[in-house]
């Protein structure tokens, strides 16, 4: 039986999947979430567990290489994100939002989205719940 799949059965925290030299990615709970809701729906939905696991790896593998150069991700388009210093970096179908924090040298992974979902719903959900009043602006 697949283990690897949901976050209960996950034996690692995807934090604890990406470590590099220099920043540091910490990814939200709620980005871990869209991550695990993705790969399930892949694997039980559409009954393709390689694809899922093939999917999953390869974000948390794209989601690493994100600590070298992170500014070469632009800003998303939207003037709120872009005051928030909101980037996006696309790998395959899959958007990735994060922001940047040059104090810490972390990249925090705050969503994870397939390219053809309505963006706007899950942003509205997804900004409701995190607290980015303490996010730095860009200038």
């Amino acid at each position: 039986m697949v283990k690897v799949l949901t976050e209960k059965n996950s034996s690692k925290n995807l934090n604890s999947d990406i470590q590099n030299k220099g920043y540091r990615i910490v990814i939200s709970p709620i980005a871990r979430n869209m991550i695990f809701e993705l790969t399930d729906y892949i694997a039980f939905e559409l009954c393709d567990i390689d694809a899922a696991i093939k999917i999953r790896t390869g974000l948390i593998a794209f989601i690493r290489e994100m600590t070298v150069l992170p500014h070469r991700y632009p800003y998303d388009k939207r003037i709120s994100f872009k005051k928030l210093g909101i980037r996006k970096a696309i790998h395959k179908k899959y958007i990735i939002y994060f922001w940047i924090d040059e104090l810490y040298m972390k990249i925090n992974i705050l969503g994870v989205f397939h390219i053809l979902t309505n963006n706007e719903q899950h942003f509205k959900e997804m900004f409701s719940i995190l607290d980015i009043s303490h996010y730095p602006k860009s200038g």
